[in-house]
């Protein structure tokens, strides 16, 4: 049916991931309060996969959003992040940008104020820019 189901495991924990989530199924998704299918618990699923017994119990939602600003140039995003990565000691963030989206330059510039490199994942949803960003 050209559909896959995932299943991710960060830190210490499995989601489920609907990469191939179509519109119509993504606009039945958001009424679930899950942004754009990602990191999301099995409670979240109307009906288990036929294949469900393959997969790990995720039992957390990756939801809410971790750091929310502005725009890219909010000096409260590096602030933010490194408060995440330093002083959590996550692995992953979840970002959502009021507005415009992160250059190359900003992910380097992020990436440089980490001090490690990174790995970023985007999407659209509700006229804000969501990133996961993955402490390599």
């Amino acid at each position: 049916i050209g559909h896959t189901w995932n299943a991710f495991y960060a830190d210490g924990v499995w989601y489920n991931a609907d990469l191939a989530l179509d519109e119509e199924f993504a606009n039945q998704h958001k009424e679930m309060d899950v942004d754009f299918n990602f990191g999301f618990s099995d409670a979240r699923i109307d009906e288990a996969p036929d294949f469900a017994e393959r997969f790990p119990p995720c039992t957390t939602d990756l939801l809410p959003v971790e750091l929310s600003v502005a725009s890219a140039a909010d000096k409260n995003l590096l602030k933010g992040l490194k408060e995440l990565f330093k002083e959590k000691n996550k692995r992953f963030a979840l970002l959502s940008l009021e507005e415009g989206e992160l250059c190359q330059d900003d992910l380097q510039k992020i990436a440089n104020g980490l001090n490690s490199d990174i790995h970023t994942y985007s999407q659209t949803w509700g006229g804000k820019v969501y990133y996961y960003i993955f402490k390599i």
